[in-house]
Order: C-alpha cells, then sequence, then structure tokens
C-alpha cells in the first residue's frame, strides 16, 4: 500500500501545474502531498463527501465538503 501511495504522490508532482503567481504556495502544497501517509491521503482526499450527477452525457461531481488538500486535487484535474 505504502508503494501505491508514493507512486500516485509522484505522479500527482509531475502533472500539477505550478503558476507563476502562486509558485511559493504550490511548491509548499506539493511538499506537503509528497511527505504525506496513507491515513492522511485517505481521510484528506479519497474520502470526501462528494454527490455524482448524471445529466445526458455529463458527470458533474459536487464536493459536500471542503478541505485544504482538494485545491491540489482541482489543479490535478485541470491538468489533465
Amino acid at each position: 500500500m505504502s508503494q501505491l501511495l508514493h507512486n500516485v504522490l509522484i505522479n500527482f508532482d509531475r502533472r500539477v501545474s505550478v503558476s507563476a503567481r502562486w509558485r511559493g504556495r504550490h511548491q509548499g502544497q506539493k511538499v506537503r502531498w509528497l511527505r504525506m501517509d496513507f491515513a492522511t491521503f485517505r481521510k484528506g482526499v479519497l474520502q470526501v463527501p462528494t454527490q455524482i450527477v448524471l445529466r445526458g452525457r455529463r458527470r458533474i461531481f459536487r464536493f459536500l465538503g471542503w478541505r485544504p488538500e482538494l485545491t491540489g486535487l482541482m489543479r490535478l484535474l485541470d491538468g489533465l
């Protein structure tokens, strides 16, 4: 499990974008993600209460709870 998490976080680090304006904040967020253990990652990122709405051919994800870790996840999804 530890190796799988490490691979996920390394791929996150490679794919997420860092804007020039927020370089300090984004670099700090990358370091925080890379130092996360599995329990923190699961609680902060994977176990987010979400409502999934299917409309036609679109999926809409509505976050019912907000956590600071989700800003990095949103930047990752924008980069994909």
